[in-house]
C-alpha cells in the first residue's frame, strides 16, 4: 500500500471507530513543521473542540512495516483522538489559552535553524549561530509530550517575547536541570549490560570499564546535558552553564554540538586542530546522528577570559 493509499483510508475510514459523538467531527489532514522534522498530521476536530491530537501519519504508516494491520491502526487513532488532553499535558485544554496557567511549564529547545526555517515562520524564536530557540508546553514533568508556543498563543498571553523566553529558560533550569558529566559515566550503564549480554565475567566488565575511563580522557572532554537526556543541548542557553563548564576544565574550550540532546566540550589547550574537530563533527553527524536529532555542522569557541562565545578559529 502506496502512503497516499494510507493516508486516504485514514482519512475515510476512521470515524467507522468512533463514537457516536465524533460522527460531526471535522476530519483534517494538514503538513506539520515540527523541530528538524515534517509530517502529515491528522486532527479529528469536534465543534467547539479547544485542543485536538495531530497524529503522524508517517510514524503510523511505518508500523504497516512491523506488523501492524490497517484495523489494529485504526483502533490505536481512536484511542489517541479520545484521550483527554489533560491526561497528557496535565491540564483543562482551556487552560493553554491563559499565560498563568502555562507559565511554569514552558520549556526551551534547540534545533538548526536552517532545518526549522519553516517552522519558525510562526513561533517566537531566537537563532544563536544557527542555532533555534524556541518555547514549549509540557506537562511539567517531562518532555514526553508538549507543544509548541506559536505567534498566535503569544498575542493572545499578552507578554513580550523576551518575557516568554526568560520565563521559559528558568523552567527549564528547574524542570531539566543541568548536567556536566562525561562520556564513562553517561554510557556505563549500557557498556556494562551490553558486556552482560556477551557473556563476560564480572572481572572482564570492570577491566573493560576501567580501560573505557581512560579511553574518555575526562579531564579534557565533558558531555552538556540534562538530567533525561532529552533536548539536552538547550542548557547550553542556560545562565552561567558555559562558566561552569570552563571552572571544571580549567580554561577556554571547543563546544562540539552532537546533536540535540547533548553537546561536548573539549578543553582548548593548544593541542586541538579546529579544523579536524569540524571534519569529526561532520562525519559523524553524517554517519551517526539521526536527521531528526540534527543540530549543527558548526563548532564553537568559548573564551574563558571573556566569557563568550567566538567564531571558531580555523587554519
Amino acid at each position: 500500500m502506496t502512503f497516499e493509499k494510507f493516508v486516504e483510508n485514514m482519512r475515510n475510514n476512521i470515524k467507522n471507530y468512533l463514537p457516536e459523538d465524533y460522527q460531526d467531527a471535522e476530519i483534517l489532514l494538514r503538513k506539520v513543521q515540527n523541530i528538524n522534522r515534517t509530517y502529515t498530521g491528522l486532527n479529528v476536530h469536534k465543534k467547539d473542540q479547544v485542543y485536538a491530537a495531530c497524529i503522524s501519519l508517517e510514524d503510523l504508516y511505518e508500523l504497516l512495516d512491523h506488523g501492524r494491520t490497517m484495523e489494529g491502526l485504526y483502533w490505536e487513532v481512536s484511542r489517541i483522538v479520545q484521550t483527554p488532553p489533560e491526561s497528557i499535558l496535565g491540564m483543562d485544554p482551556n487552560d493553554f489559552t491563559k499565560y498563568d496557567k502555562i507559565k511554569e511549564k514552558l520549556f526551551i529547545r534547540v534545533s538548526s535553524a536552517e532545518r526549522s526555517a519553516e517552522l519558525l515562520k510562526d513561533v517566537p524564536h531566537k537563532i544563536v549561530e544557527g542555532i533555534a530557540l524556541t518555547c514549549h508546553i509540557c506537562d511539567g514533568k517531562t518532555q514526553e509530550y508538549s507543544a509548541k508556543v506559536n505567534n498566535e498563543m503569544l498575542a493572545m498571553y499578552g507578554v513580550s517575547e523576551e518575557q516568554l523566553f526568560a520565563d521559559a529558560i528558568a523552567n527549564s533550569e528547574r524542570l531539566f536541570p543541568l548536567w556536566i558529566t562525561t562520556t564513562f559515566e553517561l554510557t556505563k550503564d549500557r557498556i556494562t549490560r551490553e558486556l552482560r549480554e556477551r557473556g563476560a565475567t564480572e572481572e572482564e566488565i570492570t577491566h573493560g570499564l576501567e580501560l573505557f575511563r581512560e579511553l574518555s580522557n575526562e579531564s579534557k572532554m565533558l558531555v552538556l546535558t540534562n538530567r533525561c537526556i532529552c533536548n539536552g543541548a538547550a542548557v547550553v542557553f542556560y545562565p552561567d552553564t558555559l562558566e561552569k563548564v570552563a571552572k571544571k576544565l580549567g580554561g577556554s574550550f571547543y563546544l562540539y554540538p552532537t546533536s540535540i540532546h547533548e553537546m561536548m566540550a573539549f578543553l582548548d589547550d593548544g593541542g586541538l586542530d579546529p579544523d579536524v574537530i569540524e571534519r569529526t563533527l561532520h562525519d559523524g553527524n553524517r554517519q551517526i546522528t539521526d536527521e531528526n536529532e540534527f543540530l549543527s555542522n558548526d563548532v564553537f569557541h568559548y573564551d574563558a577570559e571573556l566569557r563568550m562565545i567566538l567564531p571558531c578559529m580555523r587554519n
